[in-house]
């Protein structure tokens, strides 16, 4: 398979660009991700320039063009001096009367091959098949017969949606899930059941004892296996469709076969419990083009009398803020108040990242971490001395949203980088409040944002 992934602020800028001027071509700036099953082409940014201009002009990437008539792009007529000493792919994108049709080529190996997909990462989660790939060995009977299937099984997720081109697109895309204890487990179960074809569950701890409260989908018999390898073993026969994918990776983000495996989703959901795996989830998705939904949660008790209660966060990344700090009147009588909630951000490619929406609670930590593969050990530690405790509802309500949000994000209902927060007060009252994330011009200075890199060519880790 061969992609062309574009975030879709970039991609509007360049039909803009090019709409103001047909006879000009433009020249898209381009990182590779290589994998044994795909050729990822990662859009940074384009530039024009005149129709025609040859490449050795230019560095290399994509050329990108409107015709009015279909090109001749088949592969058997074109040759490596067709597209120049710099070219990796020509996109050519159809004006009226073909608007709306495109047609492309990629250079791989000295060879010249078809572009099969253009993927828009943003609102919509748009993939353009280039050729009819996707079904190309089922058997018109087969096609109809899962069609049956998915109108009589998720007609109402279907329904609720707003129909079922959101519905595919949705549960076609690839999900990774990084940490996959309370609230991973929640979101793997939640996005099974809707259909999703592949899910990866990445995660290096074991299913202990204290986990069955609050997790969901494994049971005692899962005591001492990984987390990963158990909840993709529950959910497989819960899963109805024969095709669809869970793959278990037992290892942190930062080993080389998770982070491989999280370069071939579409979306990253980290539910990780430190801040070392949620920045270089955070990286990954960044330099990949990669939606981010971070998920934390937290409880927090102070006493009112004197005394400090037992005080926590089940997700380091939240950050207590100034009412989270509140206490009661002073007649009121000693005692020990909660106060608890959590924070989702869905994180939009070129449009931000982690550090733009909240940061951290401690980024400098969790770099020197990360330069040191310091990450931390949980299996058989005491978990009172990192938080207060875990509730399910608590992480229910918080997969739930992150979930919703994605579905929101493929329907066009999102169409920016979103932080949302939700609290629970002293006397029980739950508010969700929606935060700024960024403000105009601080993208080109956050010290993330500015590394975008070049995909495999332009970012390695140590």
């Amino acid at each position: 398979m061969n992609t062309l992934t574009c975030p879709l602020p970039l991609f509007r800028r360049l039909l803009l660009a090019l709409a103001e001027d047909r006879r000009r071509e433009a020249f898209v700036r381009v990182g590779v991700r290589q994998s044994a099953s795909e050729c990822e082409w990662l859009a940074r940014d384009f530039a024009l320039a005149p129709s025609g201009a040859t490449g050795s002009q230019r560095s290399s990437g994509f050329r990108v063009s409107l015709v009015s008539s279909p090109p001749d792009v088949e592969v058997s007529r074109l040759s490596a001096a067709t597209f120049g000493d710099s070219i990796a792919g020509h996109l050519y994108l159809g004006a009226a009367p073909y608007r709306g049709r495109l047609w492309g080529a990629v250079r791989l190996d000295g060879d010249i091959r078809p572009l099969h997909r253009l993927f828009l990462a943003g609102s919509g989660m748009h993939s353009i098949q280039l050729l009819d790939s996707e079904r190309r060995d089922e058997s018109p009977a087969s096609i109809r017969r899962q069609q049956f299937i998915e109108q009589a099984r998720w007609s109402r997720t279907i329904g609720a949606l707003g129909g079922k081109e959101i519905w595919r697109r949705l549960v076609r895309l690839r999900i990774g899930i990084v940490g996959c204890g309370r609230t991973g487990s929640l979101v793997a179960a939640t996005l099974a059941r809707l259909g999703v074809r592949q899910i990866t569950l990445i995660d290096p701890d074991l299913v202990e004892l204290h986990n069955l409260g609050e997790m969901d989908v494994v049971t005692g018999d899962d005591v001492g296996q990984a987390k990963a390898a158990a909840i993709a073993d529950r959910l497989r026969p819960q899963t109805p469709r024969s095709s669809a994918i869970l793959l278990p990776i037992v290892a942190p983000i930062t080993a080389p076969e998770a982070r491989e495996a999280a370069k071939e989703c579409d979306v990253l959901f980290c539910c990780a419990d430190n801040d070392a795996a949620r920045l270089a989830t955070a990286v990954i998705a960044t330099l990949y083009h990669k939606v981010l939904i971070d998920i934390g949660t937290g409880i927090f008790f102070h006493a009112t009398g004197g005394d400090r209660a037992d005080s926590g966060s089940a997700r380091q990344s939240v950050r207590p803020n100034a009412t989270m700090q509140t206490t009661l009147p002073s007649s009121t009588p000693s005692l020990s108040l909660r106060r608890m909630g959590g924070d989702v951000r869905l994180i939009l490619p070129s449009d931000g990242c982690l550090l733009c929406a909240g940061n951290l609670a401690n980024y400098q930590q969790a770099v020197e971490d990360l330069c040191n593969h310091r990450l931390p050990a949980t299996v058989g530690a005491d978990w009172r001395r990192q938080r207060a405790g875990s509730l399910r509802t608590l992480n229910q309500l918080a997969a739930a949203l992150g979930v919703q949000m994605l579905q929101d994000l493929v329907a066009e209902r999102i169409a920016a980088t979103t932080w949302t927060q939700i609290e629970c007060d002293e006397v029980g009252q739950l508010a969700v409040k929606y935060q700024a994330v960024h403000q105009q011009g601080e993208l080109a200075t956050c010290a993330l944002c500015a590394k975008t890199g070049l995909g495999d060519e332009g970012f390695r880790w140590r």
